[in-house]
């Protein structure tokens, strides 16, 4: 499981790199990894991996290359494969998922997505907090504020709407 995680975190720098054939040979070597893995062999450094954290990490990694249409593939999987008490986890890649679709045109999928985040796990963690709400969705259907000609709005997950420059 070490190595997994290993490979998994090198894929999402090369990720952040831009560095696709690095990000692709990297997930695919930890997914290799994990699945060899001994799960008899438990290491506490590693309780928190499986295959949701994987995912994640391969989401985050194709967000940043712009592989939208993979980084969704990554999100579904890591959202069936999460652990029910992992709320923050869920709204995370909830928004993450968001971001894709909108990337790829989906609209109102990505508008149904970013309204699925709860509203107690929206405004509970800080980490959350400092999301963004894409642009298009909240300016258009989350916020309730028209946007005025030559600027966007985002909207934080804490409910304030922020007008920057389009």
């Amino acid at each position: 499981m070490f190595a997994s995680l290993g490979l998994a975190r090198q894929g999402t720098i090369h990720g952040a790199a831009q560095d696709r054939t690095g990000t692709r040979r990297a997930f695919e070597q930890a997914q290799d990894a994990m699945l060899r893995a001994d799960r008899a062999d438990y290491r506490p450094v590693c309780a928190f991996y499986d295959q949701a954290e994987l995912d994640s990490l391969a989401l985050s990694a194709h967000l940043a290359l712009g592989d939208h249409s993979t980084a969704e593939y990554h999100a579904h999987r890591c959202l069936s494969a999460l652990r029910p008490h992992m709320i923050r986890s869920r709204a995370i890649t909830t928004i993450r998922l968001a971001h894709a679709q909108l990337a790829q045109g989906a609209h109102d999928a990505a508008t149904a997505t970013a309204m699925k985040v709860p509203a107690e796990a929206a405004t509970q963690h800080a980490r959350l907090t400092r999301m963004k709400v894409p642009p298009t969705i909240a300016g258009t259907r989350r916020s309730g504020v028209p946007v005025p000609a030559g600027r966007r709005h985002s909207l934080d997950l804490g409910g304030k709407v922020n007008s920057h420059p389009a």
